[in-house]
């Protein structure tokens, strides 16, 4: 099933679509990572259509980890400003920030919430439920591994090709 709800993401209500095995149930039910980000390409790809930021193609991916949870983005050809926006929707997915002074993570006071419709509400117990995790990192160039890394990184040849050794004295 595919719970249809609202999460409000720079101060604009986007609809989302989330599967019902992106939702773990712990006691309460809680967002999977693997959720969360299905739920932030959903929302750069709707500012995109917007034409608030652009990109050739976006990845999102996930991982679990026992520090928690991350979330992986990466864009092609983005411009500056789109970097600027890109980077201001992951950090609004973020729970919080490391403090590397006093060497703990702290929490954020305000937390994105994934928001169902009110049919899934009735018939299913599904509430507002937070959507986030720990670390998102964001890079604009493809992920290793696929096709685009491979077509827009230089191979090992041209990357030696282009050292030039000097001879120290």
């Amino acid at each position: 099933m595919t719970i249809v709800g609202t999460i409000k993401v720079l101060n604009q209500k986007i609809v989302t679509r989330l599967s019902e095995i992106r939702v773990d149930e712990y006691g309460m039910k809680t967002i999977k990572t693997s959720g969360t980000s299905s739920l932030m390409e959903q929302v750069l790809n709707h500012f995109k259509e917007e034409g608030v930021i652009n990109f050739d193609k976006v990845w999102v991916s996930s991982e679990r980890f026992s520090g928690g949870s991350g979330v992986r983005v990466h864009t092609l050809n983005s411009d500056d400003n789109s970097k600027k926006v890109i980077r201001e929707i992951c950090d609004s997915f973020e729970f919080g920030s490391f403090n590397s002074i006093k060497d703990f993570y702290e929490v954020k006071s305000d937390e994105l919430v994934f928001t169902p419709n009110e049919q899934y509400n009735i018939e299913s117990e599904f509430y507002s439920m937070k959507c986030g995790v720990k670390y998102v990192s964001y890079e604009d160039k493809p992920p290793y591994g696929t096709r685009e890394h491979h077509t827009f990184s230089p191979s090992v040849e041209e990357f030696i090709s282009d050292l030039k050794i000097r001879k120290v004295a």
